[in-house]
């Protein structure tokens, strides 16, 4: 285990394009005490170079995980990070995005402070809201949570809300090595990483909030995820109004009954009866 108590783990495909001024943003941290960690799912463009570019400059402060994998998808990428991962602290960080600089100051010293008084062993991530902006960082509305109409975690079985809908978005929240030794490994049947993570975060630990955005949420044609104005709750009401959008939301469904699933076999009989008969 390195020196840094915190990775910052960037996921990259044919980025070129937005790493510069996502690693400019990186750079310009007010807390600098953290180490990039980087793999790359088989890029075709120059993303490679500039990673490494960058590396060169910060040689104590980078890591480029070459596993001779590839095309493994976003979730696959991110799972190799995750599961590499031995620090106390992690980041998830996107190829697109651009990090306000109090960014890595502000979640470390929160999530210090939910582990002060939930103990070092209890899952924790703490998440923050996104400003949303297009591809030339022009914000398109304050608050990503107002704009995809998403609801807050309550703070009692935060469990039932995300066993249907992700509201922690993996770019803008900070988790600690309890969540990793409790989630990893991922499973194929996850949705997606970061609502894997929220989920066992929320049967097993604690989902702390923060109002105030921590980063920039760029938009735009080549996004792999992005903002929608949906949510699959929102989705799901349609149904009788709009018989046509029926095939959609029982693919969605079928994918939110395959994931609880993979957590019931996850976790064997670590569940509650409660949360076991829930899922």
């Amino acid at each position: 285990m390195d020196s840094y108590d915190t990775h910052i783990l960037l996921a990259t495909y044919n980025g070129a394009k937005h790493l510069p001024v996502l690693l400019q943003s990186l750079d310009e941290q007010y807390d600098q005490h953290w180490k990039l960690v980087v793999r790359d799912d088989g890029s075709q463009d120059d993303t490679v170079r500039i990673l490494k570019k960058w590396g060169e400059a910060h040689p104590d402060r980078f890591e480029f995980l070459n596993d001779e994998q590839s095309n493994l998808g976003a979730m696959g990428n991110f799972s190799a990070l995750l599961g590499h991962c031995d620090a106390d602290y992690f980041l998830l960080c996107d190829q697109d995005d651009f990090w306000l600089p109090e960014k890595v100051g502000v979640l470390k010293s929160a999530i210090k402070q939910q582990e002060e008084a939930l103990g070092t062993g209890t899952p924790i991530i703490v998440h923050t809201d996104l400003i949303v902006v297009d591809e030339a960082l022009k914000k398109t509305s304050d608050s990503y949570f107002d704009y995809q109409g998403l609801r807050q975690i309550p703070e009692n079985d935060p469990w039932k809300l995300l066993a249907l809908q992700n509201v922690v978005t993996g770019c803008a929240m900070i988790g600690n090595q309890a969540l990793l030794r409790k989630a990893i490994p991922i499973s194929a049947h996850a949705t997606m990483h970061d609502w894997w993570l929220a989920l066992v975060c929320g049967l097993k630990g604690k989902i702390h909030f923060l109002s105030e955005p921590s980063i920039l949420y760029r938009q735009h044609g080549s996004n792999t995820l992005g903002a929608r104005k949906w949510s699959f709750l929102q989705a799901s009401i349609q149904i009788a109004a709009f018989p046509f959008n029926r095939k959609l939301v029982a693919r969605l469904f079928a994918k939110n009954r395959r994931q609880a699933n993979a957590l019931l076999e996850h976790f064997g009989d670590e569940l509650t009866r409660q949360q076991a008969q829930f899922f």
